[in-house]
């Protein structure tokens, strides 16, 4: 948790293929990120991973995901669209503030989206 909390040059990040986790508040306020590519293996986005990445404009996520914890992606206003793999099953707040989203592509495995905050949701 909160590896890189505050990282304001960081501007890439190469993650392991060994990686199963984003901890909590890992990349948060990291505002030089502009891409992030989520290894396959990797299972949860914690919470608040990437709160506050304002730069952040494209976000590759694994075909491994199963969740996707509170307010993950929240206020990344630069991320203009997001493909969410299958196997996802819950949203909770992940993209609130997120106010650049155009389009968001979500799983048919989708169970409960909540506090989403979108301005286009196409299922």
């Amino acid at each position: 948790e909160d590896a890189f909390i505050g990282c304001t040059n960081l501007a890439k990040v190469t993650l392991p293929t060994t990686l199963k986790k984003i901890e909590n508040r890992t990349f948060k306020e990291c505002t030089a990120l502009k891409e992030i590519v989520i290894p396959e293996g990797v299972t949860d986005i914690g919470e608040d991973a990437f709160i506050g990445c304002t730069n952040l404009a494209k976000v590759t996520l694994p075909t491994t995901l199963k969740m996707i914890e509170h307010g993950a992606f929240r206020g990344c206003t630069a991320l203009k669209e997001i493909v969410i793999p299958e196997g996802v099953t819950d949203i909770d707040g992940t993209f609130c503030g997120c106010t650049g989203l155009e389009k968001v592509t979500l799983p048919t495995t989708l169970k409960k989206l909540r506090r989403a905050h979108l301005k286009d949701v196409r299922h």
